[in-house]
């Protein structure tokens, strides 16, 4: 369905290299984020906004994925290049994939689960700086050249959250080391050969968690207020209808409204079946009960009403971080 949208009519003139593929190929992408914002459209807008929020979940989570001790050389230890391809083939054909390579090559085991503290750290500031702030501006600006030059920067945002985190996390772990001595640091380089038995990362990581759970339920249970409260309104015409879009200049732009429905609809339910498939080894492993597995399931399920498959996700996976955590220390 991307591809469909690079042949879409363009709202704004967008000044890129005719001969430059990645020229291109960001012009166009700028453009479908250009005519899928109408200002005069509601149920497109508030269809758009409640997309991108649930991208906040993937973004998150491959990031942490990514910087797990236990996925080290691995297909999950690239965020960045996921998270580009996401860019580039949409979330519809990237979360199916990486679910599959989750399920072949994730760690499995307690000892593979710790993540830096400092990474812990470092995700609510690069979640923020790197996606959720220009998101908010996008839909803030008025001015359409404004606009079009932060849709344009937009584009390379996602990726650049696991390379912040990289960055704030080095200058959290400087500053440390800074303020401990040197005696102090020989100590913990000793110590770093049974990190991954610490649970010295799971207090940041559940407030990253709660933090993406609150934004994403926030937004579910502000679009389902409106379409509940707004005459003309309804959860399918704001999440599965596909009405055509209209820019203000009037062009049309079908391939934009099939996108966002189909790529929702398609990276719900492979994050569903990620989810459940989740559960499934954590019992087939002996890691939880059956009653508990059960309980998981049903509240996963229930999940995707009360506040959407976005918080669901990270709220599953909020759990599954306590159960790994759990196991250290049994």
């Amino acid at each position: 369905m991307m591809y469909s949208i690079w042949n879409s009519p363009r709202a704004w003139p967008i000044v890129s290299d005719p001969q430059s593929l990645v020229g291109q190929t960001a012009g166009s992408l700028t453009s479908a984020f250009l005519v899928a914002i109408p200002d005069h459209d509601l149920a497109s807008r508030l269809s758009f906004i409640y997309f991108l929020s649930q991208c906040i979940s993937p973004i998150l989570i491959y990031t942490i994925e990514g910087y797990r001790i236990g996925h080290r050389g691995t297909f999950m230890s690239l965020p960045f290049v996921i998270l580009a391809a996401t860019q580039v083939w949409g979330i519809c054909f990237t979360i199916p994939i990486y679910a599959i390579f989750h399920a072949l090559q994730t760690h499995g085991y307690c000892t593979g689960r710790f993540i830096k503290p400092e990474v812990a750290k470092s995700l609510i500031p690069s979640l923020v700086l790197g996606y959720i702030a220009p998101t908010i501006l996008m839909f803030t600006l008025a001015d359409g050249i404004a606009r079009q030059a932060l849709a344009a920067f937009w584009q390379v945002r996602p990726p650049l959250v696991p390379i912040l985190t990289r960055l704030i996390s080095s200058l959290v772990l400087w500053s440390n080391r800074c303020r401990s001595s040197e005696e102090s640091n020989k100590e913990k380089e000793k110590d770093g050969e049974y990190e991954r038995y610490s649970d010295a990362d799971v207090q940041q990581l559940n407030i990253a968690y709660a933090f993406a759970f609150t934004v994403q339920a926030l937004i579910h249970a502000i679009v389902c207020a409106f379409a509940l409260t707004r005459p003309g309104l309804s959860l399918s015409s704001i999440l599965f209808s596909v009405s055509t879009f209209v820019s203000s200049n009037g062009h049309t732009v079908e391939a934009t409204a099939l996108f966002i429905r189909h790529a929702m609809a398609i990276s719900t339910y492979a994050v569903l079946l990620h989810c459940f498939y989740s559960i499934w080894i954590l019992r087939a492993r002996g890691y939880v009960v059956t009653r508990e597995a059960i309980e998981a399931v049903l509240l996963v399920t229930l999940g995707q009403v009360l506040v959407g498959p976005g918080a669901t996700w990270t709220g599953l996976w909020c759990w599954r971080e306590s159960v790994f955590a759990g196991l250290n220390f049994k």
